[in-house]
């Protein structure tokens, strides 16, 4: 969890960083991490899918009527609890050119897949088995993570696990699975 907090702080800084530096807040959408099906393969089998949006306020205006007017599209709510979450709703022949195609016609500059950016030009379906293997280095991620937790929730384990070392080794192996992650998402986005 924390990891993954982190990661969405890291990303939202470059992005205010860098639209410091142009003037300039750039139309995001943020997927939440773990779900590659729904917005990665070329059919998603998920047809309702989560998302947090970014950018100007202009743009957060116009966005639900422009992406409600496709066809395509039963439904883009924003969450009531959080005005930057979303669930779009969508028939189900879409696929994920049809889904790029709404966002880029909803002038949509950027997608965060897996807590990577990337322009939306760039963005591409995944392979099954590119989709399998970010499933493999989540889950990896996922059971580092619970470790973790169980271990911070009982100052006595934190203390012990500090003591023997497993602390440093957890971290170590945490470091090197956000790593490998990052890389592979990277190898593939080429």
């Amino acid at each position: 969890m924390k990891t993954k907090l982190l990661t969405l702080f890291i990303i939202f800084s470059w992005l205010g960083v860098y639209s410091q530096q142009t003037s300039r807040i750039y139309n995001t959408v943020v997927f939440p991490p773990n779900m590659p099906h729904s917005v990665l393969t070329s059919n998603p089998p998920q047809k309702d899918i989560p998302f947090e949006l970014y950018g100007e306020p202009s743009f957060i205006q116009q966005f639900t009527s422009k992406i409600n007017q496709n066809s395509l599209v039963i439904s883009c709510i924003p969450d009531s609890k959080s005005p930057k979450k979303y669930n779009l709703s969508l028939s189900p022949e879409t696929d994920f050119d049809a889904l790029k195609a709404m966002f880029i016609q909803s002038n949509v500059q950027y997608v965060s897949v897996e807590d990577t950016i990337i322009p939306i030009e760039a963005w591409h379906a995944f392979t099954e088995d590119q989709i399998r293997r970010l499933w493999e280095l989540n889950f990896t991620l996922t059971n580092i993570e619970a470790k973790r937790q169980w271990v911070l929730q009982n100052p006595a384990q934190l203390e012990q696990a500090k003591h023997n070392g497993w602390w440093d080794d957890n971290t170590q192996l945490l470091n090197k699975a956000i790593h490998d992650k990052k890389n592979y998402i990277r190898q593939i986005l080429k």
